[in-house]
């Protein structure tokens, strides 16, 4: 389920969708749900979960979705010059985490994002430890028995 309705970006955009138009925002609010529940860090159910939706990832929803629909090329950047006039596009790279369909969060819109899903001044960081992959504890109290303490113990020989 999408964070918003085609109704809400025809809200935003003042006028009803064309039939065009109308396919391309379900596609693209199907995709600005998938990279918003990403910055989260949530899978693709959660969209499914969230009831009500926040009004700020709604209209983040739509923002993007009109933001999409308006750089139909999926241009991220254009570079123009005057003199010996020269224009310059960059495209997606998906490597970069662009999406190539144009819906893609800057980098305050995926703070924003966390922060309405987890509050102000949280964060998402899971330290590394070098403990981690270790085996339980409880897999040594064979090992843990007393060994005796005499002088006449040989510990190489059990």
């Amino acid at each position: 389920m999408a964070f918003a309705t085609p109704d809400d970006v025809a809200a935003r955009l003042g006028r009803d969708l064309t039939t065009e138009e109308e396919a391309f925002v379900e596609a693209a609010l199907d995709d600005a749900t998938a990279a918003i529940a990403e910055a989260a860090g949530k899978n693709d159910e959660w969209s499914e979960d969230l009831d009500p939706v926040p009004k700020v990832i709604k209209a983040l929803a739509v923002s993007l979705v009109v933001r999409a629909g308006q750089n139909t090329e999926g241009v991220v950047s254009r570079t123009e010059a005057l003199g010996q006039y020269s224009v310059t596009d960059r495209f997606p790279d998906p490597r970069g985490g662009e999406s190539a369909s144009g819906i893609f969060l800057s980098d305050d819109e995926r703070r924003l994002v966390r922060r309405v899903v987890f509050g102000r001044g949280s964060g998402t960081a899971i330290p590394a430890s070098v403990l981690d992959g270790l085996p339980d504890w409880e897999d040594f109290t064979p090992f843990l028995e007393p060994f005796p303490v005499d002088g006449n113990a040989d510990l190489r020989n059990p």
